[in-house]
């Protein structure tokens, strides 16, 4: 009787041999990506949900009139500054009258003037759900599963959603903001680190690059949604439909064959291998199996990011990317009332701009490698934002505008930070072992929020000092920019699996 020949493979072998990005990997790229794009529909909607629509000081008789012609609402709307016009209302000395009173949640609860800053706290603490949701469901993911906590956490989102859609007062709002950020960072980490130990090697970069697209597709997106649908409850209402309709779909969903293998579950890897090299057309071999991995046996915790030398620089630099590519990404993104008087106009150009920028990620990236695409890209960004804040400060002493020079400014150094920002998730999952790399991708997650976190209060700054929110932006990314240098490149190297085979290694 014939014997089966045995072959032992690791996961990369496997997809050298039936495909490294073949079509199980397309169709689960292409359901990831459409996820994104409600991520981004759902998370930066607060641009236009919270914007402040144009409103009449209105009823304020009691106001000296200084042109007796006009009557006293129309002459507090002609002749008052908006300061002037919210001393009033602060004073209670008129009321606001809007076209529309429930399109916004500042018109629908009166978040006008000193109550304005109730829309930065919403998204900033969606950024702290985000921040906690982040440092909880990256460990949780190594622990229990990437396939799990993903499916948790975009139910959780798409629930938060809803709830933020039928909210009735501003509290139970925000709360729900809260909730969305917590559920939104479990569905990004999974779905960047499912896709990105299941696509090969020679692709994987394009591939993590290129779904920041789907992201920029979903902003460009919103702008045009909001224009055309009336309310914000509506919008909100419409982008939780979609993404309840898509999780529907939700069985396509494979296990990360890399983690079973780490928890001793090889004929589980196998068979989900075995579905991939079937689905694209090239049956694994019937003697083949899967090399056992290092087993962990021991809890690994966050203290091993810092745990030796090699492992420290790269955890803590890639902390300070993620937090100044998070901070000037959603700074230039939610301050795009600040460069332009068309709000959809400018958030749109903000998210077209996203896309040529990440083409020449994809195109660069495994040409030049990880190390120089980043550092380059967070110097020019850096550049840029500090250029572009340095002419607007000027420009409030001259008697010339340069609004077109600092929204251009603006755009490139939203350009380059987009293609950093994008990098940093296939770089950063490069750059840890399995055994830790949702922890990794965890931590350096939380950075990226706390930059979020302080991002939608960055405008304020230009209360003090036009250009100032600008100046500070470039600053922390040129810095980070430099720090950059001081990575390792991982260019067309196998992901390590184990601690010990990074301090293994030269």
């Amino acid at each position: 009787m014939m014997r089966l020949s045995v072959k032992e493979y690791d996961v990369d072998d496997v997809l050298a041999e039936v495909g490294q990005f073949g079509r199980y990997q397309t169709r689960l790229y292409i359901y990831f990506n459409v996820q994104h794009a409600i991520l981004a529909l759902v998370g930066l909607s607060i641009v236009f949900v919270g914007a402040e629509p144009s409103w009449k000081c209105a009823r304020a008789e009691d106001v000296v009139v200084r042109d007796m012609s006009l009557g006293a609402a129309e002459q507090i709307e002609t002749v008052l500054s908006d300061s002037e016009k919210c001393s009033l209302y602060e004073k209670r000395r008129c009321s606001v009258e809007v076209d529309m009173p429930s399109a916004t949640i500042v018109a629908e609860w009166d978040l006008y003037c000193s109550e304005f800053y109730k829309v930065a706290l919403s998204q900033s603490l969606n950024f702290v759900g985000m921040l906690f949701g982040a440092w909880f469901l990256g460990p949780l993911a190594d622990k229990i599963g990437r396939r799990k906590v993903y499916l948790y956490s975009t139910v959780l989102f798409f629930a938060a959603a809803f709830f933020s859609s039928v909210s009735i007062t501003y509290t139970q709002f925000a709360i729900a903001r809260f909730f969305i950020g917590f559920g939104g960072a479990g569905c990004i980490l999974c779905l960047y680190v499912i896709l990105l130990e299941i696509i090969g090697p020679d692709y994987r970069a394009m591939a993590g690059v290129a779904m920041s697209a789907f992201f920029s597709v979903g902003l460009i997106l919103l702008s045009g949604i909001a224009y055309v649908v009336p309310g914000w409850r509506l919008m909100t209402l419409i982008f939780t439909v979609l993404g309840i309709l898509h999780l529907s779909m939700c069985s396509l969903i494979p296990e990360s064959p890399r983690w079973l293998l780490l928890k001793g579950r090889t004929e589980e890897a196998l068979q989900i291998l075995r579905n991939l090299a079937a689905y694209n057309g090239k049956p694994l071999a019937q003697g083949a199996v899967l090399k056992r991995a290092e087993i962990i046996e021991r809890s690994s915790s966050i203290f091993d990011l810092f745990s030796f030398s090699s492992i420290f620089i790269r955890t803590t630099v890639t902390i300070a990317g993620w937090f100044a590519a998070s901070f000037s990404y959603y700074g230039l993104s939610l301050g795009v009332s600040n460069l332009s008087d068309n709000l959809y106009v400018s958030s749109m150009l903000m998210g077209i701009v996203e896309i040529p920028g990440l083409v020449i990620g994809v195109l660069t990236i495994d040409r030049y490698g990880r190390k120089l695409i980043l550092a380059t890209t967070l110097l020019l960004s850096g550049m840029a934002c500090l250029i572009s804040g340095s002419i607007q400060w000027c420009d409030q002493y001259m008697e010339t505008s340069m609004g077109g020079t600092i929204m251009v400014l603006s755009l490139i150094g939203k350009f380059a930070v987009t293609i950093a920002f994008a990098l940093l998730y296939v770089y950063t999952s490069e750059l840890f072992p399995t055994e830790v790399r949702n922890k990794g991708m965890g931590l350096t997650s939380v950075a990226a929020r706390i930059g979020g976190i302080l991002a939608p209060f960055i405008s304020l700054l230009g209360n003090y000092s036009v250009g100032l929110p600008l100046i500070v932006m470039g600053v922390v990314t040129l810095i980070t920019g430099l720090l950059s240098f001081l990575l390792p490149e991982t260019k067309g190297r196998s992901l390590p699996d184990t601690l010990q085979e990074l301090r293994n290694a030269p």
